[in-house]
């Protein structure tokens, strides 16, 4: 197995801390374990050369081809950069406060924005360390299922390379999100929350026709400027627009299962959103099952 963590001159035994094992990285075969995240003597010493005190993904990941990836040349720096720039970017797309602490229009809109969060860092997280392709079922739509899946498996070369990847790469790569991206006590996203969502009840719950997509979509540029005074709640049932943007990066199809494209409360003229343009820009440039296919 290519291995994983770069490697430091500064310590030999830097991926021992990283991979959060009190032993040598030699890979345990055909045992997926639980991970954990726990600092580590030499981690607390060495994110004190960075600012902020937190390790760069370049600093961490390798650039080596992931084995069996099925985008051939991708490495495990690659990908967990491209989760962790993604997570970033949905951590930090947040609805108004004006909606939000709005008493009617506020309301389950903090629940939303938290399942919105969650789903598009869990899905960037399993399309890129498998696949946005990938045939996702109830029994591997999470983390802890695919986990319980390998350790039913019976043994075999290919299992053998995938439970390193999980042990070594994607467990490791979800413990360095919450250690260095996802705020700490962060109300909905935890290990065990990134391990047990299932990508396949995401993207069921943000596209079912009778829920948000049957909606017209609702943009900053109208919350800025409407007067709130005898706003109806409907207004806001439909997806804020800047979350569609994020989950169409990572859910195949998601515009297409938007059954209300209208944007019935688009800020004023010259700042409106142009829905055909938009969409078109963002289906060629900006989503990652797109470029990778």
């Amino acid at each position: 197995m290519s291995f994983p963590f770069r490697q430091h001159p500064q310590h030999p035994r830097h991926v021992n801390g990283f991979a959060n094992h009190p032993h040598p990285p030699v890979p345990v075969r055909h045992e997926v374990r639980v991970p954990q995240v726990d600092y580590t003597d030499f981690e607390l010493l060495y994110r004190d050369q960075f600012p902020d005190r937190k390790i760069p993904v370049s600093a961490y990941f390798a650039d080596v081809e992931i084995p069996g990836h099925p985008v051939q040349g991708y490495t495990y720096y690659q990908c967990a950069n491209d989760v962790v720039a993604c997570s970033q970017t949905v951590l930090s797309t947040k609805i108004p406060p004006r909606v939000m602490n709005d008493a009617v229009l506020g309301v389950g809109l903090q629940a939303y924005e938290h399942s919105v969060h969650l789903g598009c860092i869990v899905t960037a997280l399993h399309g890129c360390c498998f696949g946005f392709g990938r045939g996702i079922g109830r029994d591997n739509g999470s983390i802890d299922n695919i986990s319980q899946l390998l350790g039913t498996e019976a043994d075999s070369p290919d299992k053998e390379r995938r439970v390193d990847q999980m042990n070594w790469f994607v467990q490791p790569l979800i413990i360095y999100l919450m250690k260095y991206v996802v705020p700490e006590n962060h109300p909905t996203i935890s290990l065990n929350s990134i391990c047990k969502t299932s990508i396949e009840n995401v993207r069921t719950h943000q596209t079912r026709r009778r829920n948000r997509v049957a909606f017209a979509q609702w943009t900053e540029n109208w919350a800025a400027h409407v007067n709130f005074l005898g706003v109806d709640r409907a207004a806001t049932q439909g997806h804020y627009y800047p979350f569609s943007c994020l989950m169409d990066r990572v859910i195949i199809g998601f515009f297409g299962r938007i059954s209300n494209p209208n944007f019935l409360v688009l800020g004023p003229a010259g700042r409106d959103i142009n829905p055909t343009t938009d969409m078109r820009d963002r289906i060629h440039n900006d989503r990652f099952y797109i470029q990778r296919v």
